[in-house]
């Protein structure tokens, strides 16, 4: 269906995007550090389940509406810059973090697991990035539109989860070189508040744009 090097070219694209840091490396990284392997794993498996989400948006077109309504991309970027400031507002209140008695628990995994989808699907800019991403490889001729954008979105999906899942080892070691430090350890609170903020606020400013 595709030729062999359109395909490399786009393993090349999806690869040097998803090592691209950003929201999702942000997000990564905090669950990493605040509560270990497992809080990272489960937030990038989270936001690797928003990108499939984004993927079927536009395979069935309906990604296309955050292009042609403009309200409906403010509401979905209002709700997603909402829904960080909670997790902003749940993070600052935590206040100090023992990194010695941090739970991780099936329901901790659950929860960051459900909090890395959210940030990531009530992000109208992944939906317009995908809308604007997929169709440069796919041709009608090669057959159905909705099978290319499934397979290409996979191999997206797939690059993504292991990068991210990298990044979660990474910070997970940084995690433990952080242990040893009293005062990050009283700030992570904070600084978790901060990058939920920043993102919420970056959020806030997007624009429509393809």
């Amino acid at each position: 269906m595709f030729e062999w090097s359109e395909l490399i070219t786009f393993l090349i694209a999806t690869v040097i995007l998803n090592l691209t840091p950003g929201s999702d490396v942000l997000f990564v990284a905090t669950q990493s550090i605040g509560s270990g392997l497992k809080g990272g794993v489960s937030g990038a498996l989270g936001v690797s389940f928003g990108c499939l989400f984004h993927v079927f948006a536009v395979a069935f077109g309906l990604a296309e509406l955050l292009t042609y309504y403009p309200l409906a991309f403010i509401a979905v970027k209002f709700a997603g810059a909402a829904y960080l400031f909670f997790l902003a507002y749940q993070s600052l209140k935590s206040g100090t973090l023992d990194f010695d008695h941090v739970q991780s628990s099936r329901l901790n995994i659950k929860t960051t697991f459900f909090r890395g989808a959210l940030t990531n699907i009530l992000n109208p800019k992944v939906a317009l990035f995908f809308l604007a991403f997929l169709p440069q490889f796919i041709h009608a001729e090669r057959g159905s539109f909705i099978h290319q954008t499934f397979f290409l979105g996979a191999i997206f999906i797939i690059s993504g989860t292991l990068v991210n899942l990298a990044y979660a080892v990474i910070f997970c070691y940084a995690r433990d070189l952080l242990k040893r430090s009293q005062t990050f350890q009283k700030y992570l609170g904070k600084i978790t508040a901060c990058v939920f903020g920043v993102l919420a606020f970056k959020l806030i400013f997007a624009e429509n744009k393809t």
